[in-house]
C-alpha cells in the first residue's frame, strides 16, 4: 500500500475515531443501545478479532460494539441476516453484529467484515 492511501485510511479512521469520543463524550442518548443489551464476546488470535455485540453507537466510518472501537474500511463487506451485501447506513444503534477484522496497535478492530445476526428471541 502506497504512503498516500495508508495516510488517507489513518485520516479517515482518525476522524471516525474522534466523532465517536464526541459522541459519546455528549452523551447522545439517541445513539447508545440501553445497558441492557450490553452483552457479547470478543475471541482474539493473534492479529484477527471475531468480535459479537450490538452496535453501542455509531460514527461517520466507525461502530462501538460491546465497548470496543470498530474501524470500517471501503474493504469492509456488510451482510444482513440473509447474507445480501448491505451498506453502513444500514447499520442500526441496537443492532446484534458479529464482526470479523484485524487488531490495530492502538486496540481499535479495523472490520473484515460485519454481520447482522437474529438472536435466539428472534431479534436482530
Amino acid at each position: 500500500m502506497n504512503h498516500c492511501k495508508t495516510h488517507h485510511r489513518l485520516r479517515l479512521l482518525f476522524v471516525s475515531l474522534v466523532f465517536s469520543f464526541v459522541a459519546v463524550a455528549a452523551g447522545c442518548n439517541n445513539t447508545t443501545a440501553p445497558d441492557e443489551e450490553r452483552k457479547g464476546e470478543i475471541k482474539i488470535e493473534g492479529t484477527q478479532v471475531e468480535l459479537k455485540g450490538f452496535i453501542e453507537s455509531k460514527g461517520t466510518l466507525s461502530l462501538v460494539v460491546y465497548g470496543h472501537i470498530v474501524a470500517i474500511t471501503g474493504n469492509t463487506r456488510i451482510e444482513n441476516e440473509s447474507e445480501q451485501q448491505i451498506g453502513f447506513d444500514d447499520l442500526i444503534v441496537g443492532t446484534f453484529v458479529e464482526i470479523h477484522g484485524t487488531l490495530q496497535p492502538d486496540s481499535s478492530i479495523v472490520a473484515d467484515e460485519i454481520a447482522v445476526e437474529t438472536r435466539d428471541d428472534g431479534r436482530s
